[in-house]
């Protein structure tokens, strides 16, 4: 029999940017991050967002909320910048890093040349931190568009932030709806999408691309990949032009016009998103912030999208204070209440949760990831359609259309699902072989072969059947029974 789950959904409205996590303690002193707030506690706010590295190894964390960035020792966070008094209120101000100034920084990226950048939107620039320093890089502190030198170009809402191996950055115009690229000497072009107050898509020659609020940059080992949040996709831009590199459009909201997100995982071509955010490149693997899922998910070098388990994530979290502090084995589910920012290094996944107030980390390996495999999970891939008599079966998010007489069979409680009928339906080539009684089934690099007289295989006339069961011991494939919406569901990863 198959374990009964509870359809469990992760539609959720859009949560506001503006949306913070308080935090106690003196301006003046150094910023612990990642506490649970008592209900009684501080007017001090924290809200962690975008991460990098420094050249020396120290851990970054733009702090929006608190209007500063944070630097994480091993044992606490500590203010990196922002020990004016007037950090509390933020504002925009050059200067050393003790008197400087930030609105709400918002992603962070930084060279092996000891220089740390920016984004800082709501002062419409482009900062960088070097030598104890903090400079305006771009941007005249107004909103608007405009190309040219570093101190007369415009810039609506500028976020996510990436650097190449040539020292070029490139800032993603959330606002503007474009890539804009800033040069070592500071010039500012358009490096992809066509500027306007809304946004598009379309995908071809980087002039005519179109994005749609575009968020978090990644630079990957042949271009650069942005999380177009807006059309719920990942684009990746190569010298040939812009392509959809994951995900699937979504349909316009009648309501607010924004596309709809969703959650599947699978094929990238088929995936599907909610607000994906921030991004980070490493040993090949495209890690996403999938915002509005509350989900990191990650997008294989064979193309597949899946979901991480959290369950041994550590918090960064200091060990002493007057808070509560929020356990590091509390995500057993893969679930952040807002994920947002990214960074890998050597090995380990670095991500912020903007509104848990929490940096967290977990070993990756792009061999052995983390997968969460859960039946929830599983179960919040598929838009489930209302019961009906007829058995509805999913196969990695897509429903399989079953005609004529290859139909799911039922005997003794066991669901017996046609073989060529379901496995064809996921893309896969099924073969017979009357010498050796033996199905082939291969899709991609995956092939597998199995006798006809193993248990939990059915042969009835000339159709071959396998009990459902027969798909978890034998494949490792994971499969939920639904009986309200009289479903099963079924998901490779």
């Amino acid at each position: 029999m198959l374990m009964k789950a509870v359809r469990f959904s992760v539609r959720t409205a859009l949560l506001s940017a503006g949306l913070l996590i308080g935090l106690s303690g003196s301006v003046l002193s150094p910023i612990p991050v990642g506490w649970a707030l008592a209900s009684s506690v501080t007017d001090k706010m924290i809200e962690p967002t975008g991460l990098a590295f420094a050249s020396d190894g120290t851990l970054l964390a733009a702090d929006a909320g608190a209007k500063r960035i944070l630097a994480w020792d091993g044992t606490a966070w500590t203010a990196y910048t922002g020990l004016a008094t007037e950090t509390e209120n933020g504002g925009y101000r050059d200067g050393s890093i003790g008197q400087a100034l930030f609105k709400r920084p918002a992603f962070l990226t930084s060279d092996d040349r000891g220089t740390v950048y920016v984004s800082d939107p709501d002062n419409q620039v482009i900062r960088k931190i070097k030598n104890g320093t903090v400079y305006t890089f771009a941007g005249t502190g107004e909103a608007g568009y405009r190309d040219g030198a570093a101190k007369e170009a415009q810039f609506h809402n500028p976020t996510g932030i990436a650097l190449d191996g040539e020292g070029n950055l490139y800032v993603a115009d959330t606002l503007n709806h474009v890539i804009r690229r800033i040069a070592p000497d500071g010039t500012v072009s358009t490096w992809a999408g066509q500027p306007g107050e809304k946004g598009g898509y379309t995908d071809g020659a980087r002039s005519s691309a179109r994005f749609n609020e575009p968020l978090g940059l990644a630079w990957g080992d042949n271009g650069l990949y942005v999380a177009d949040s807006g059309n719920q996709v990942i684009r990746h831009i190569r010298a040939e032009g812009v392509v959809t590199y994951a995900g699937v459009p979504g349909q316009p909201d009648r309501d607010t016009g924004y596309l709809s997100g969703g959650y599947r995982n699978g094929e990238r071509e088929q995936a599907r998103f909610n607000h994906p955010t921030g991004l980070a490149y490493g040993d090949g693997v495209l890690y996403v912030a999938d915002r509005l899922n509350h989900r990191i998910r990650a997008i294989t070098p064979t193309g597949r999208v899946v979901t991480l388990d959290f369950g041994k994530a550590e918090a960064l979290i200091p060990v002493t204070g007057n808070l509560t502090e929020q356990p590091a084995g509390s995500l057993t589910t893969g679930r952040l209440a807002q994920p947002y920012g990214l960074t890998y290094r050597s090995g380990d996944l670095y991500m912020s949760d903007a509104i848990g107030g929490v940096v967290r980390k977990v070993q990756v390996s792009a061999d052995a990831l983390p997968v969460l495999r859960s039946d929830v999970d599983l179960l919040d891939t598929v838009d489930l359609e209302p019961a009906r008599d007829q058995l509805q079966v999913w196969f990695d998010g897509q429903l399989v259309r079953f005609s004529g007489a290859a139909q799911p069979i039922t005997r003794q409680e066991h669901i017996y699902l046609p073989v060529r009928e379901l496995f064809e339906a996921w893309g896969a080539q099924v073969t017979w072989s009357e010498d050796r009684e033996e199905l082939s089934l291969k899709k991609g690099t995956w092939q597998v072969a199995f006798s006809a007289r193993r248990s939990g295989v059915l042969r009835i006339g000339g159709k071959f059947y396998v009990e459902s069961r027969f798909l978890i011991d034998a494949l490792d494939y994971l499969v939920v029974w639904d009986e309200e919406f009289h479903a099963l569901v079924i998901g490779s990863d």
